[in-house]
């Protein structure tokens, strides 16, 4: 049994490689090796961009005695060197043990051969010999060939071969001289030919000779006839004729083959189409046979018929031609093993060469116990018989360490289709070691995700992320950054021991300008081969050499590193984005549970803070003064444990601040009711704020603020951390500061925030209802004067530009804050007062109620704050209001108790230029009347009352009446149906209260 075997070399690995892949771009087909001088001269099909060039630099090199250049086809030119060196290296080796070379193809970097040898022995022998040689020679595949021949029938074709080639060429010289007879032979002549000739026309080749330049045929024989399918008596006639009979494609390269004749080299195939149309491939070989005196004086030649054997060449070519397509793409090993364990062929790429356990050469011909460890041969073994048993698919796994390392593979094991005398199967081994590791590390990934999730804190989902890439993805030096958002870096959370080893102390933070802080922005997973080359890196000495940084969204990164270049590959990359992946969702778990825990405990709060504000609002509706409102209202919130500390008072820019109640913390404080001077640079910032812009100010952390004084140093001292001031607002009026503080920092939300001012609002609106109800009652009143002249004022911009004078009539007030104005104008027309009126900027509505000689009784609805609107929210009634030339004087009733000054300044946050002019109490005893007003109010709800003075001062009453219903009800943004509903209801409880109170009388 033959063996054919497919190898590869690089080409600068011997000499004729190296000497043809010096020069431009080069594809090459080696057509067979001519034993000259003992030297094995190659016949090659050269393709080349440049000619001139290849055969320039071929020619110079030292190893080189001649290239000759035979043909030219099809963009090929078929060369034939000669060797002036001593042959060594791949051809020395060739030449030695006399490996048949079927086929060759070469280019400038790599060539393949495929060889022929008796058996595996030799091939084995012949590879050992290429180590020794340090020749890189890499086994393809390896396929063994039996030839059965009849031995007799062998030896007599080539004998027979053979003697022709040596009869004809002594033959031949023996009858250099005379003409050959063309016409038939008599018997009796051809009886006494010579051996020669006897020879001759019993063999199955065509046998030929001519005169050198072709002008005579001298002799050929008749099996011409059978191949040609041509008379030989045309040849003789014609002795060109030959060439009628080649293939078109072919005809013109033999014709100038032919004069290649004379010098011994003519070796030609080509195709014949026979007259039945059938081709034919031809092998047609010419020696030259000279005189006594040296010059040739005949040609003669053997024309063989080779379709046969160029079908076998063209189908061992495509074999070939695949099984090395397959070799260099496959990315399995591939053995036939028969059922006692010998290795009998090998397929395997140059990608798989370190993953052979032995060198193909070593085990070809062995059995498996002989090349693997025993326990790994049994198994194989067991499975082929298996396989063998059930003609069924069989599929093992085995490791075995290889050059490569140590390897997972899978076997799988097919028996063969069409066995031969011992039954065998093929075996291919595919490296499934990343397979294996991506099994292992999904598994240890799974039950660590599971373990991330059930995390209680970021840093424990760091330190699991970080155990993880050391444990399961073998990554012996990994660290977590984590963005620390008021610095703009990142900071390390957790990282394994290798980390503190190699750097000695892990950077404190990553910011930008570092390779992690890029990828973090970038939000992409990057790999670094080698990072010292690198500007962003902790230092250009940094025994990191390598980097993995994955990003975690927006919480930091995964970074993974090694002190060699180029140390992870796709797969490390593959499964550090998926631990970031799961560690990125378990971060935003933590993230959400953290959350929502603090959502409830927020709720909590929320929930505790409106039981808190619904006791307050149950509580101010029994208060009836300003300072026992402020008492309840503390006391309830620091009984609900809302706060530590809680106190109501009474704020001015530059003095102290008074209070009216305190609870908690703040009760123990408070000294003299007052807080003290060295306190009032943080006052400013904490109530005054609140005061001025009418906003509930907070300051989230005491111990933050530089201007702490020593009251609220006892503050501190006793817990409290956070503070929130809240206006009591009514309207436009501010009744004090209502104080807070609490045991956290950081702890005030938007939520608590709108809540309290809420809160802040409704105590506002107790205290003015208080003190109205307070002035209401009382016996005694004190009746303020103020003189204003800011042209801001409705009633002084009117009076100034029109030159008229301006008297309040009445009020009502209305929704978001605007009040109906009832006005007497004198000195000014209708159409003036109007076209005014829509100049006026807080002017919403101007009505004309009664036009007079003077001027008229209009209605205005003006919004946004006023001199009015800012003595009614601070509880005082205004009495009269007179504007004229640009001056007004307003005249206000206020409970005896009032803080004038506070009532002033609240003027002056309208009016700037606001003075008080006079101030005196007035004596109001008892009277039916003011009686009569209090049951009324008591009666009457606030829209029905409003609807009565609106009716009332409109002229609604008057006959004929100065206003209908529809023109009461527009600026009051009413239905006249509304109106009236309100109306009727307030003149039965009017009527219910005049003759209740005129019965008792």
């Amino acid at each position: 049994m033959t063996v054919v075997a497919q190898v590869a070399i690089a080409a600068n690995a011997f000499d004729l490689g190296e000497v043809l892949s010096t020069g431009p771009p080069v594809d090459i087909e080696l057509t067979q090796f001519v034993p000259i001088d003992a030297r094995p001269a190659p016949f090659i099909w050269v393709e080349t961009p440049d000619v001139a060039a290849f055969e320039t630099v071929v020619r110079r090199d030292p190893r080189v005695g001649s290239l000759t250049r035979h043909d030219t086809r099809a963009g090929k030119t078929l060369y034939h060197i000669e060797w002036d060196a001593e042959i060594n290296g791949l051809l020395g080796v060739i030449e030695e043990f006399d490996v048949l070379v079927e086929r060759g193809h070469g280019t400038a970097e790599r060539w393949t051969f495929q060889l022929r040898l008796p058996d595996h022995t030799s091939l084995r022998t012949f590879h050992a010999r290429c180590r020794d040689e340090n020749l890189p020679l890499h086994v393809n595949w390896i396929s063994g060939t039996a030839i059965r021949t009849d031995p007799a029938d062998a030896s007599a074709v080539e004998s027979g071969r053979e003697g022709a080639r040596d009869s004809l060429r002594r033959g031949a010289e023996t009858e250099t001289s005379g003409t050959i007879d063309r016409e038939p032979l008599p018997a009796s002549v051809r009886e006494r030919t010579t051996p020669f000739r006897q020879i001759v026309e019993n063999l199955d080749v065509v046998i030929w000779m001519t005169d050198p330049n072709k002008e005579e045929v001298i002799y050929v024989n008749p099996v011409y006839e059978e191949v040609w399918g041509q008379p030989r008596e045309r040849l003789y006639d014609e002795p060109l004729a030959f060439l009628d009979a080649i293939h078109p494609d072919d005809r013109e390269r033999v014709r100038a083959a032919l004069a290649s004749q004379p010098d011994g080299v003519y070796d030609e195939e080509y195709r014949l189409k026979r007259p039945d149309g059938e081709i034919r491939w031809i092998r047609d070989r010419a020696v030259s046979i000279r005189d006594t005196e040296g010059n040739v004086s005949r040609i003669a030649g053997i024309a063989e018929d080779v379709t046969e054997q160029k079908e076998r060449e063209r189908a061992l070519d495509q074999t070939s031609q695949i099984l090395g397509a397959l070799a260099t793409s496959f990315p399995d090993l591939a053995f036939v093993i028969d059922e006692d364990g010998y290795y009998r062929e090998y397929l395997g790429g140059p990608e798989t060469e370190s993953l052979l356990y032995e060198e193909p050469g070593e085990f070809l011909e062995a059995q498996l116990c002989d090349v693997l460890p025993a326990d790994i041969a049994d198994q194989m073994l067991s499975v082929i018989r298996r396989c063998l048993d059930t003609g069924e698919l069989q599929t093992l796994e085995y490791q075995l360490e290889v050059p490569a390392g140590l390897r997972w593979f899978e076997g799988r094991i097919t028996p063969m289709q069409h066995p031969t005398d011992t039954r065998s199967v093929v075996f291919v081994a595919r490296d499934i070691t990343q397979r294996k590791k991506r099994e292992r590390v999904l598994t240890g990934l799974h039950g660590a995700t599971r373990t991330l999730f059930n995390a209680a804190s970021s840093e424990d989902v760091a330190d699991i992320a970080v155990r993880t890439a050391s444990k399961r993805l073998r990554l012996s030096f990994v660290a977590v950054f984590s963005l620390d958002e008021s610095a703009g870096v990142l900071r390390p959370v957790a990282y394994t021991p290798d980390v503190k080893e190699i750097l000695g102390e892990l950077p404190r933070l990553l910011g930008p300008g570092s390779l992690a802080w890029d990828a973090f922005i970038n939000g992409d997973t990057r790999v670094y081969d080698d990072v010292r080359p690198r500007e962003m890196v902790y230092g250009a000495e940094t025994p990191v050499r390598s980097e993995l940084i994955v990003p975690l969204g927006n919480y930091g990164i995964l970074l993974a590193g090694n002190t060699t270049t180029g140390a992870f590959d796709d797969t490390d990359t593959e499964f550090a984005e998926l631990l970031a992946t799961n560690t990125e969702a378990a971060l935003h778990h933590v993230e959400y549970e953290r959350d929502f825990e603090r959502q409830n405990e927020r709720l909590v709060e929320l929930t505790r803070l409106n039981s808190v504000i619904r006791s307050i609002n149950r509580a101010v509706v029994d208060a009836t003064t300003r300072d026992e409102i402020a008492s309840k209202v503390c006391e309830n919130i620091v009984e609900n444990e809302s706060y530590l500390a809680a106190w109501i008072g009474e704020y001015r820019t530059g003095k102290r601040v008074t209070s009216h109640a305190t609870a908690g913390l703040a009760e123990a404080v408070f000294e003299s009711g007052v807080i003290p001077a060295d306190d009032a640079t943080l006052m400013d910032e904490l109530a005054g704020t609140a005061h001025q812009t009418r906003a509930v100010h907070v300051t989230q952390d005491l111990h933050r603020e530089s201007s702490v004084g020593p009251w609220h140093e006892q503050l501190l001292d006793r817990g409290c951390r956070g503070a929130v001031a809240v206006p009591l607002v009514a309207g436009e009026a501010v009744y004090g500061i209502l104080t807070l503080y609490t045991d956290q920092s950081d702890s005030f939300d938007e939520e608590e925030i709108t809540i309290l001012r809420e809160l802040g609002q409704t105590i506002g609106r107790a205290i003015r209802a208080s003190e109205a109800r307070r002035a209401l009652v009382a016996d005694t009143a004190t009746e303020l004067k103020f003189d204003i002249s800011d042209v801001n004022s409705f009633f002084v911009a009117a009076s100034g530009e029109l030159e008229c004078r301006l008297s309040l009539e009445g009020l009502v007030p209305l929704e978001a804050g605007r009040l109906l104005n009832y006005v007497t104008v004198d000195g000014a027309s209708p159409d003036a007062i109007r076209e005014w009126a829509t100049r006026a900027a807080n002017v919403e509505t101007c009505r004309l109620l009664t036009e007079t000689e003077e001027g008229g009784v209009f209605e205005f609805r003006v919004s946004g704050a006023s001199e009015v609107s800012s003595l009614v929210d601070f509880g005082a009634t205004v009495r009269s209001m007179v504007a004229d030339d640009g001056e007004a004087r307003v005249i206000a009733e206020v409970a005896p108790d009032t803080d004038t000054l506070t009532v002033l300044n609240g003027l002056r946050e309208v009016c700037p230029s606001a003075t008080l002019t006079g101030k005196r109490d007035l004596d109001r005893p008892l009277q039916t009347v003011h009686q009569f007003r209090e049951t009324l109010t008591e009666q009457l709800t606030e829209k029905q009352l409003n609807a009565l003075r609106a009716a009332y001062f409109a002229g609604y009453f008057e006959w004929p009446r100065a206003s209908t219903a529809e023109d009461i009800a527009d600026p009051m943004e009413v239905s006249s149906s509304t109106l009236h509903f309100h109306l009727r209801h307030a003149m039965r409880k009017l009527l219910m209260v005049f003759f209740e109170a005129q019965d008792t009388e």
